[in-house]
């Protein structure tokens, strides 16, 4: 089961023997507020599979995507067109914030969007290091770039461990139509 902190919406899971097992609040792993894990603080589904999101009453389960770019009019346009479809993002300028951003907010990231040329450390890098550690196997990424276009990038990137790329020249529907697809949101 997880359950989602309504001070931080970190996503914390707890097992089905751990639940049955509580008999106070527990804290949160991320922020250490009080999680709603008491019957009638939560919903409950009679059928859960594993798959199953559980929230609070009164909060959503939104995706959440992480817009990693050094072109503040990039991240803006993306940021605003995504926002518009109840997608809940966050930002970062160049490389070295993408991954204490990453750090700090997995588990509870759907989608990184990460520009490869990037101050401090370059996007490739980024890719490498969120790869590496365990955290980061489940996190989709988007790759993208205005200059890093060819066959041969993009298929490295392909293993490095990217679930995608998209050059910056892509018309933006065509755009948001692949984060779309990465999140499991439906397409028209």
């Amino acid at each position: 089961m997880i359950i989602i902190c309504p001070q931080c919406q970190a996503r914390n899971t707890l097992d089905d023997e751990m639940f049955s097992q509580i008999t106070e609040a527990m804290p949160c792993e991320n922020c250490g507020g009080k999680l709603p894990v008491r019957l009638g603080e939560i919903h409950r589904k009679s059928k859960m599979s594993s798959g199953d999101l559980e929230v609070p009453a009164g909060k959503s389960a939104k995706k959440r995507v992480l817009i990693a770019d050094d072109t503040y009019y990039f991240r803006e346009v993306i940021s605003d067109k995504l926002k518009a479809l109840d997608i809940e993002v966050l930002c970062a300028e160049d490389g070295e914030e993408t991954l204490q951003v990453v750090k700090r907010e997995m588990p509870n990231l759907d989608l990184l969007i990460l520009d490869l040329k990037m101050p401090k450390i370059h996007g490739a890098k980024v890719l490498n290091e969120i790869r590496a550690g365990a955290m980061g196997k489940n996190l989709k990424i988007l790759c993208t770039s205005a200059v890093h276009n060819k066959a041969d990038e993009v298929r490295a990137l392909r293993e490095l461990g990217a679930d995608g790329f998209i050059t910056k020249e892509a018309a933006l529907e065509d755009f948001i139509t692949r984060v779309k697809k990465l999140l499991g949101l439906e397409v028209e």
